[in-house]
């Protein structure tokens, strides 16, 4: 059997439902009828225990005041047992009562939730063919607009059972023409942008966080770059350091500016060697002759293995 046919069943059974008068009718009859001479007895009790209350018990008095403490004892659990009794058979209607009428709201709520079930299940299905129309106009209009990749769950639209189909159409419509718009911006943009930009820009469907997120990115890589360019040229200088050091081959005299002559100038000698060594020792030397304000001349010498 189809759903339509269960709702169309249900149907039927609706119109032909049993008779149902939902008027309540509850009344107290009689409240506070009971008949008793428990007033009496009381009464009796106060004055029983006023007497006793001053009376002094002699020891000729204890048998007897045993049986009258016996005597006692069970007129207090007669009272006790007639209270409740009276008492249960009272509260025996209400609590009759009591039961039945939860019986009967459970009852009522399953009648309303096979009703609301039913109901809701038709609603759902007209809601999902509602979509499905939404969704072959979404597909279609995409097309027309060269927009093939978009898909209509990503619009998030909130479709409800009494919404109306021309308010949801109109809201794809404006929803693809803004896509549409968006693209064409991107277009616009320098030719080796617009690949990085089209692929954020179709993670979220948002153009200024799309437009930012590549600059951004486009800047750390340029960022990147000139550290690389500026590493590399600092290698190249140690590079050509090195192999000046190599170069070491002599010293002759050099002659002091008077501007830059030190306060306490010394007789400088002029000292011809020849040094051979390794990359290291003579970089060493370089070092040590800078430090001490010693100044030289290379010509390069074939270096000894």
């Amino acid at each position: 059997m189809t759903e339509k046919e269960v709702i169309e069943k249900n149907a039927d059974q609706i119109r032909t439902k049993p008779d149902f008068n939902p008027n309540v009718i509850a009344k107290i009859e009689s409240a506070g009828s009971i008949t008793s001479n428990m007033s009496d007895i009381r009464n009796q009790a106060i004055r029983l225990r006023d007497f006793y209350s001053n009376v002094v018990i002699q020891e000729s008095d204890i048998k007897d005041m045993k049986n009258e403490k016996a005597l006692i004892n069970k007129a207090k659990k007669a009272v006790a047992d007639y209270r409740k009794n009276i008492v249960a058979e009272f509260k025996r209607p209400i609590t009759d009562f009591e039961s039945t009428a939860k019986d009967t709201e459970k009852i009522l709520s399953e009648a309303y939730d096979f009703i609301n079930d039913q109901i809701g299940a038709f609603e759902e299905e007209t809601r999902l063919r509602m979509v499905d129309e939404l969704k072959a106009y979404f597909d279609e209009y995409k097309k027309v607009s060269h927009l093939d990749w978009l898909e209509y769950e990503r619009m998030n639209q909130n479709v409800v059972n009494s919404g109306s189909l021309k308010k949801y159409r109109i809201e794809i419509t404006d929803f693809i023409n803004l896509v549409s718009s968006h693209i064409r911006a991107i277009g616009i943009q320098p030719e080796d942008m617009q690949a990085d930009l089209l692929v954020e820009y179709k993670k979220s469907l948002n153009f200024t966080q799309a437009m930012t997120e590549v600059i951004q990115r486009r800047k750390a890589l340029e960022e990147e770059k000139d550290r690389q360019e500026a590493l590399n040229a600092l290698k190249a200088k140690e590079e050509e350091a090195i192999q000046k050091v190599e170069e070491i081959a002599g010293v002759q005299e050099v002659t002091v500016p008077e501007e830059i002559a030190e306060p306490v100038k010394e007789k400088i000698y002029t000292v011809n060697l020849k040094i051979s060594g390794t990359k290291e020792q003579l970089k060493k030397l370089k070092d040590f002759m800078e430090t001490e304000g010693m100044t030289y001349d290379t010509n390069r010498e074939q270096k000894t293995e």
